[in-house]
């Protein structure tokens, strides 16, 4: 029972892990589309930073939504009390 409940575990951190990576690589994808887009550049860099943060909280709030955003996948890990 010791083993399935590590096992368990340890499978649960890789999908955490997952979820993780996931969702830095979203983050990085969007800010990367909007330096692309056009007139980003001609903005002021406090204007930029603005963008960034509302572009951040909307990829935050879909993965909320869907249930993928890492906070979200930590609410479902296996309980860590071995079962007698």
């Amino acid at each position: 029972k010791e083993l399935g409940r590590r096992t368990k575990l340890s499978s649960f951190g890789l999908i955490l892990d997952k979820s993780k990576r996931a969702l830095k690589q979203a983050e990085s994808n969007t800010r990367v589309k909007l330096r692309k887009s056009a007139g980003f550049t001609l903005l002021l860099k406090v204007e930029q930073d603005v963008q960034f943060v509302e572009v951040i909280a909307a990829v935050n709030a879909k993965r909320m939504a869907n249930g993928t955003h890492p906070s979200q996948v930590a609410k479902k890990a296996p309980k860590n009390e071995v079962e007698n």
